[in-house]
């Protein structure tokens, strides 16, 4: 599936092993496009996903989804759209929230079982987990990766369960 360029941020939901690496080259290889990454770890019950928002450049109108079992992706191609005076404020909030590895951590309780972690990733920076925001500009940035992620209807999907193994057959 090909993405559309449109007024709004494209996006396509990758769900195989080899889309994702394909996708990314695709996002990455082109000239003039410069992305940040949403990355939200998931949790022991539910998947995360990286969400690949190009800021600037001449290719700004495509951004590329991945829902994340592990290492694994999961989950159907689709598309969805995000306005672009989101995509102009993430990129405006990025900007000042610069240089973002000093971004000071905030920190707080999060549950064994359903807590996640949601880091954006920019210009080879990483903010610290966005979960607890320990200032305004790290505020500004987890409002933007929710908008992107509730405008994209990207949510922390839960896991399936392991299936059982089948019965041995006799003599095996």
């Amino acid at each position: 599936m090909k993405p559309q360029l449109s007024l709004g941020l494209t996006a396509v939901l990758v769900g195989t092993s080899l889309a994702p690496a394909l996708a990314a080259k695709r996002a990455s290889s082109l000239p003039g496009y410069e992305t940040a990454e949403i990355r939200n770890t998931g949790s022991t019950n539910t998947m995360g996903y990286r969400i690949v928002v190009p800021i600037a450049g001449s290719h700004t109108g495509t951004a590329a989804i991945f829902h994340m079992n592990g290492m694994v992706t999961a989950g159907d191609p689709d598309e969805g759209n995000v306005p672009m005076p989101l995509v102009r404020k993430f990129a405006r909030d990025l900007h000042a929230a610069m240089p973002l590895r000093q971004l000071p951590a905030g920190h707080g309780m999060k549950s064994a079982s359903f807590g996640t972690s949601t880091f954006i990733t920019y210009r080879g920076q990483r903010t610290p987990d966005l979960s607890f925001p320990a200032n305004a500009h790290a505020q500004a940035l987890r409002d933007d990766a929710i908008a992107i992620a509730d405008a994209l209807h990207v949510k922390n999907t839960p896991r399936r369960p392991a299936l059982p193994l089948p019965p041995s057959l006799p003599g095996h």
